[in-house]
């Protein structure tokens, strides 16, 4: 985890010196040596989608932003089938941490535009009773 994460802060530091297309080859190299089915994305690779996103490669960004949505929401209907009471008191951290990392996609996807992500996100936190602004 902490090896893809330092392809991405390279990639900002090489963004922060408009050296975009040099910031986009740090994030591929990131990626190609570490992709989801190896090391699942997770809110850490959100730096990725975020530096994507800057550097114009919307697609990737929006890839690695479906690949994280796709992965909790796993962990959440997982974390759901629990419905022991004993077992959800249990599993509330796992929950809330699911959720504040959607939450994140979220606002990058409305940040950026990504409306469908930004509706997916949307219909999932409806379902569990909460409101996003």
């Amino acid at each position: 985890e902490q090896a893809r994460h330092q392809y991405a802060t390279l990639a900002m530091g090489l963004i922060a010196e408009n050296k975009t297309d040099s910031a986009v080859i740090a994030l591929d190299k990131g990626l190609y040596f570490f992709p989801d089915k190896v090391l699942e994305y997770n809110q850490h690779s959100l730096l990725y989608a975020n530096a994507y996103f800057l550097c114009g490669e919307n697609e990737k960004a929006e890839s690695i932003l479906n690949s994280i949505v796709e992965n909790y929401i796993q962990r959440l209907e997982y974390y759901n089938s629990f419905t022991r009471p004993k077992f959800q008191r249990g599993l509330r951290g796992e929950i809330q941490e699911t959720l504040n990392t959607l939450g994140s996609v979220y606002y990058i996807a409305r940040q950026y535009g990504v409306s469908d992500i930004e509706q997916r996100i949307g219909q999932i936190f409806g379902r569990q009773g909460i409101q996003l602004q």
